[in-house]
C-alpha cells in the first residue's frame, strides 16, 4: 500500500481514515470476482481462472464484523461470495484435470462449513481426480455423520451418486457443468422443485401382493375425485405389520404418472424399533433435500422449512408418501399449502385430528387373501392342505408381515411339511423364533449377545423380564436386582452397547417385546421362582417409596404419608422441582400401574393398596381418568384380602373420590358413608374430618347444597374438637361455597373470615382459594367492581404460582364481571383465554363455565347466531360431563337470545327448561322463575341479565 495515499483526518468529533478504493482488499476482491464471472459467462476460461485465483489470493480469513448490523451483513455476504468462488475455481480446475493444487484449500473450507454439500461434493471430486479415492470416501462418511447428527438427514443424491461411483471405481467420473452457473452453486427455482429434477423416490412393491381390492378402490377414488384444485390427503392406519406401507406404495406406483412433478417417499420412523420419530423439522429437511434444495439453504426452524416446502410445492402436481407417522402433529407441517398434490400417510394411529384427511383403516387379511399370500411367498400351492394352511395363517394372526416371514422360512425348508410348520407355530416359544428372519431376527441377535455378557449383566437382563415397566431407569433396576445404582447403570449401559436394551433417551431404557419374552424364558430357565418373588417385592417397594415421596407435595390428608425414616430402603432419583412434579409423575404413571398389577399377580395384597393410595394424588390430578378406578377397586379388594382395616378404609376413601369425579353422585355418597363408618370404627377422627369435607363437596357438585352444608358442619365440629387448624380452615371455606350457592351471602363471607383466621400463616394456595371465593361472592351480590378487582388479584397471583385451575376460573370471573360492567369485548377475550386453559388441563366444569361466559358476551354484543352455537356446545358438553346446572345455564342463554328476537314463547320454553334443570335449592334457579312468573318475561331483570358469574364451579376443596 502507498502510504502517501493514506490520510487520517480529524473532524473534531471523530477520526476518519481515507484510503483509495484500489488499496482496499475487500473492494479488490469483489472486483476480481465480478471480472471472473463475466469471463466465465463468456466462456473465457483462462481469464476466469486468473481472476478467481486473484480473488481467492486476496482472502485472509474470516472477516471481523464490528459495529452495526449492516457491517455484519456485509461480512456475511463477502463470506458467501468467497465460498462460491472457491467452488467455481475448483470446478474449473477439475474440468482441466488440475485438481491437486486445490485440494488443500477445499479441505480447509469443508472443515469450516461442514453442512455445505456442494463444497463437499467438489472436494470429493478433487480427491478422486487426484488419485485419492479412499480419502474421498472418508470425506463422504464424515459428511454423512455430520448431516445425521445436526439435521437428521442423509447426504443428497449427488453426493450419494458420487460415493457409489467411487466405490465402483467407474472410469467415467461424473463432472459438474462448470459453465452453467458462473455465480456459484445452482439455486432452485422459487416456484417449485429444482428445474430439470423430478424426484421419483418410491420404493419397490413386493411382487407377492394379494387382496386389498376394496382398500385400493377407496384410495383411488379419494385420489381422483378432488382433481387438481384441492390438496388430497389419504390417511391409512392399522396395526404394525398389517401392510400399510405396501398398500400405500402399491397405490403410488399405480397412479404415479398422474403426478408429473415428482413422487416423494419419507419414512417418518414413528413406530420403528430403536429409533426416535423424525421431528417435523427433520422430515421437512428430507423432503426439501429430495426436492433439490441444498442443505445449506435450509431454514433453521420448522416453521421456516415448512414455508420453504409449501413454496416449492406451490402449483405442482406431486405425490407424497409420508410413511410410519407417529401422530397428526408430526405430519401437519409437511403438508403442501395448495391443491394438485396427493399426500398418502400411513400410521399405526388413527389420525382423526388431521383436517381434511380421508381415513382408511386397514385390518388383517381375510382368510382367502392370507392363504393366497402364503402360497405366493412360499412358492407352493399346497392345494391339498387348505385346512392346515388356514391354521397356519391363523397362528400368524392373519398379519401380512408374520405370514411373509413364516412362508419364507417354509420355502427354505424343503424337508418340512406344512403340518410341521403349523405344529411349531403352535408353541409360543418356537413361534417367536420362526417369525423372525435374517437380520431382523431378535433371537439371533440375542444368541449372539447374551453369551458374551458378564454374569452380572446376564442376571440383570433376565430380571428385566420381571420388571413391570416398559420404560425404566437405573434406580428401579437397582431395586429390582438388589444392587447399587452405579452397578445397575453400568450393567444397563453395557446391555445398550450390546443392542440388548434400547435407550430412547438419556437415563431411560426399554426392552423390546420379543426380547422381553426371551428374558422371561431365560429367567424361568436359570432362576429359582423365589428369586422372581423377591425381585418383584423389591421393585414394588421401590415404586411405593417413589410414589409417596414424589406425590407428597400434591397430597391432601390422609393421603400425605409420613416421610420414610429408613436408610436401608431403595435409592430414589432426584426429587423433581415443584414446577415439574406433575410432569415427572406423569412419566411414571404407566410404571406405577404396571407395578400394582405385578404386586397383584404375586399376591402382595398389602403392597397393592399401599401403592394405589400413594399414587392417589396423581390419579386425582388426572381426574381419575384411564386405569385409576380399576386400580382403586383392586386396592379395596386387596386390603380386604389382607385383612388390613386401615388400608381398607383409605382405599374406600379413594374409591369414593374417584366415583365422585365420574359424576356417579349417588354411589359416591354411599361409598363416602362406608369410608366414614370404617374410620369411626378405627378411631380415625382426622380421617373422618376430611371424608366429611369431601362428601360435602360431592353433594354440592350433585346439586344438594343443603345436604352439603350439613356435611361441612359435621366435619367442622370434628375438626374443632381435634384442634385441626387446617381442617377448620378448609371446612369454613367449603361452608362459604355452600352458603353462596344457597344465596346466604353474609354467611358465606363470615365463613371466609373464619377460614382466613384459622391459620396464622396461610399457604399461598389457601390464599388463592379464599380470594377466589370472595370474588365469586361479591359477583353474586352484585358488587361487580369489587369482584373484578379481586379476580384480577387472583389472576396475578395464580399466574405466578402456575395454578392453572385458579387462573382459568379467575379469567371466567373477569369475563362475567367485565360483561356486567358493560365491557363486552374484554369479556369475550377473558372467556376465550379461560376456555383455552380449561381444555388444555381437562378442567371439564371450567370448560362449561368458560363457554357460557363466551356465549353471554357474544349475546351482549348482539352476535346472536354465534351465541346460540356456543350455548349449544355448553349444553352438549354439560350433558356429556353430567353438569346439569350448565345445561340449565345454556337454556337461560337460549331464552335471553329468543327474548331479544321477540320470540316470547320460545323464551318461556327455555326458561322453563332452565328452571327444571337447576338443582333444588340453588339460588341460580330464582332467575328463570322470575321471568316465568312475569306477565312479560322481557320486562324482568334477573341476575343472568346483569351478569354471568352466578354459576361458577364450586370452589370447595
Amino acid at each position: 500500500m502507498n502510504d502517501s495515499q493514506v490520510r487520517l483526518q480529524n473532524d473534531s468529533s471523530h477520526y476518519r481514515l481515507e484510503v483509495p478504493s484500489d488499496q482496499v482488499d475487500a473492494l479488490e476482491f469483489q472486483e476480481a470476482v465480478a471480472r471472473g464471472r463475466r469471463h466465465h459467462a463468456d466462456a473465457r476460461i483462462d481469464e476466469a481462472l486468473s481472476e478467481y485465483e486473484r480473488a481467492v489470493g486476496l482472502w485472509r480469513g474470516p472477516i471481523l464484523a464490528l459495529g452495526s448490523e449492516g457491517e455484519a451483513a456485509l461480512a456475511a455476504r463477502l463470506e458467501a461470495t468467497f465460498v462460491d468462488v472457491v467452488e467455481q475455481l475448483a470446478q474449473l480446475k477439475l474440468d482441466r484435470s488440475d485438481a491437486a493444487d486445490i485440494v488443500a484449500l477445499l479441505a480447509d473450507q469443508v472443515a469450516a462449513r461442514p453442512l455445505r454439500e456442494s463444497l463437499r461434493l467438489v472436494y470429493m471430486r478433487a480427491l478422486w481426480q487426484s488419485g485419492r479415492p479412499a480419502e474421498a470416501l472418508t470425506v463422504f462418511e464424515r459428511g454423512r455423520q455430520v448431516l445425521a447428527d445436526e439435521l437428521g438427514v442423509d447426504p443428497n443424491a449427488e453426493l450419494r451418486d458420487l460415493h457409489t461411483a467411487i466405490l465402483r471405481g467407474n472410469s467415467d467420473r461424473p463432472q459438474e457443468r462448470s459453465g452453467d452457473s458462473p455465480g456459484g452453486r445452482e439455486e432452485p427455482e422459487s416456484s417449485g422443485v429444482t428445474a430439470g429434477r423430478k424426484p421419483c423416490l418410491l420404493p419397490h412393491t413386493p411382487h407377492e401382493f394379494t387382496g386389498r381390492t376394496a382398500e385400493l378402490q377407496v384410495l383411488r377414488t379419494a385420489a381422483t375425485e378432488s382433481g387438481t384444485s384441492a390438496l388430497t390427503i389419504s390417511a391409512i392406519d392399522g396395526m404394525g405389520g398389517v401392510g400399510k406401507t405396501t398398500l400405500a406404495v402399491r397405490l403410488a406406483h399405480e397412479i404415479a404418472e398422474k403426478f408429473p412433478d415428482g413422487q416423494f417417499f419419507v419414512d417418518l420412523l414413528g413406530f420403528t424399533s430403536g429409533k426416535d420419530p423424525l421431528t417435523p423439522g427433520q422430515a421437512l429437511a428430507v423432503l426439501l433435500r429430495d426436492a433439490g434444495l441444498p442443505v445449506e439453504s435450509l431454514e433453521a426452524d420448522t416453521s421456516g422449512r415448512s414455508a420453504q416446502w409449501r413454496s416449492l410445492m406451490a402449483g405442482k402436481q406431486a405425490l407424497i408418501v409420508l410413511d410410519n407417522a407417529v401422530d397428526a402433529t408430526q405430519v401437519r407441517a409437511l403438508l403442501p399449502g395448495t391443491g394438485g398434490t396427493l399426500v398418502i400417510i400411513t400410521s399405526r394411529r388413527r389420525l382423526a385430528s388431521l383436517e381434511g384427511a380421508v381415513p382408511l383403516s386397514v385390518d388383517t387379511l381375510p382368510v382367502p387373501d392370507a392363504i393366497s399370500l402364503f402360497r405366493e411367498v412360499s412358492g407352493d400351492n399346497l392345494a391339498q392342505h387348505e385346512e392346515t394352511l388356514t391354521d397356519v395363517v391363523r397362528l400368524c394372526g392373519h398379519l401380512p408381515l408374520a405370514i411373509r416371514i413364516a412362508a419364507a422360512r417354509f420355502r427354505h425348508r424343503p424337508n418340512w411339511s406344512i403340518e410341521d410348520l403349523a405344529r411349531q407355530l403352535s408353541d409360543y416359544r418356537t413361534r417367536a423364533r420362526l417369525l423372525t428372519v435374517g437380520d431382523r431376527s431378535v433371537m439371533v441377535a440375542l444368541s449372539l449377545s447374551y453369551r458374551h455378557l458378564t454374569g452380572t449383566q446376564q442376571h440383570v437382563f433376565r430380571l428385566l423380564g420381571v420388571h413391570p415397566a416398559t420404560e425404566f431407569d437405573c434406580y428401579s433396576v437397582a431395586a429390582l436386582a438388589g444392587m447399587s445404582v452405579l452397578q445397575a447403570e453400568a450393567s444397563l449401559e453395557a446391555l445398550v452397547d450390546d443392542n440388548v436394551v434400547l435407550q430412547p433417551r438419556a437415563g431411560r431404557y426399554q426392552l423390546h417385546d420379543l426380547l422381553r419374552d426371551a428374558a422371561q424364558q431365560l429367567h424361568e430357565q436359570h432362576d429359582d421362582p423365589t428369586d422372581s418373588r423377591r425381585a418383584a417385592e423389591r421393585v414394588v417397594d421401590y415404586y411405593i417409596l417413589l410414589a409417596r415421596t414424589w406425590c407428597r407435595p400434591l397430597a391432601t390428608r390422609p393421603f400425605t404419608f409420613a416421610e420414610e425414616q429408613e436408610t436401608t430402603g431403595p435409592s430414589l432419583p432426584p426429587h423433581p422441582a415443584d414446577a415439574s412434579v406433575r410432569e415427572a409423575l406423569e412419566g411414571e404413571l404407566t410404571n406405577f400401574i404396571s407395578a400394582i398389577r405385578l404386586a397383584l399377580r404375586h399376591g402382595m395384597h398389602r403392597q397393592v393398596w399401599q401403592l394405589t393410595c400413594a399414587v392417589q394424588p396423581l390419579f386425582a390430578l388426572r381426574n381419575y381418568e384411564g386405569d385409576a378406578l380399576e386400580m382403586i377397586q383392586l386396592a379395596v379388594t386387596s386390603a380386604h384380602a389382607a385383612n388390613d382395616r386401615d388400608g381398607h378404609c383409605l382405599a374406600l376413601y379413594a374409591l369414593a373420590l374417584a366415583t365422585r369425579e365420574r359424576r356417579e353422585s349417588g354411589l359416591a355418597e354411599q361409598i363416602f358413608h362406608k369410608a366414614i363408618e370404617a374410620a369411626a370404627h378405627l378411631g380415625k377422627v382426622g380421617w373422618q374430618t376430611y371424608q366429611w369435607a369431601d362428601l360435602g363437596s360431592a353433594q354440592l357438585n350433585s346439586g344438594q347444597p343443603r345436604q352439603a352444608r350439613e356435611s361441612f358442619r359435621t366435619g367442622l365440629r370434628l375438626a374443632t374438637g381435634a384442634s385441626d387448624r387446617f381442617a377448620i380452615h378448609l371446612l369454613n371455606n367449603n361452608l362459604s361455597v355452600a352458603c353462596r350457592e344457597l344465596g346466604a351471602y353474609d354467611d358465606a363471607l363470615r365463613h371466609l373470615d373464619a377460614a382466613e383466621s384459622a391459620l396464622t400463616d396461610l399457604p399461598a394456595e389457601a390464599t388463592l382459594w379464599l380470594n377466589l371465593n370472595r370474588a365469586l361472592t361479591f359477583s353474586q351480590q352484585g358488587d361487580f367492581q369489587a369482584a373484578y378487582e379481586r379476580f384480577s388479584w387472583v389472576l396475578r397471583q395464580a399466574t405466578e404460582a402456575r395454578s392453572y385451575r385458579r387462573i382459568s376460573v379467575a379469567l371466567a370471573g373477569l369475563s362475567s364481571t367485565s360483561r356486567a360492567l358493560g365491557q363486552a369485548e374484554p369479556a369475550l377475550d377473558f372467556g376465550r383465554r379461560s376456555l383455552d386453559l380449561a381444555k388444555q388441563f381437562r378442567l371439564r366444569e371450567v370448560e362449561c363455565l368458560a363457554l357460557a361466559c363466551i356465549g353471554e358476551a357474544l349475546l351482549e354484543m348482539d352476535r346472536r347466531a354465534e351465541s346460540v352455537e356456543v350455548f349449544t356446545r355448553v349444553s352438549t358438553l354439560a350433558l356429556d360431563y353430567g353438569f346439569t346446572r350448565y345445561v340449565a345455564r345454556a337454556h337461560e342463554g337460549f331464552a335471553h337470545e329468543r327474548a331479544r328476537a321477540g320470540d316470547v314463547t320460545a323464551a318461556r320454553h327455555h326458561w322453563r327448561s332452565a328452571s327444571q334443570h337447576y338443582p333444588a335449592g340453588f339460588v341460580d334457579a330464582d332467575g328463570p322463575r322470575r321471568h316465568l312468573d312475569a306477565t312479560d318475561p322481557r320486562a324482568v331483570d334477573c341476575d343472568r341479565c346483569r351478569h354471568a358469574a352466578t354459576c361458577v364451579p364450586a370452589m370447595a376443596r
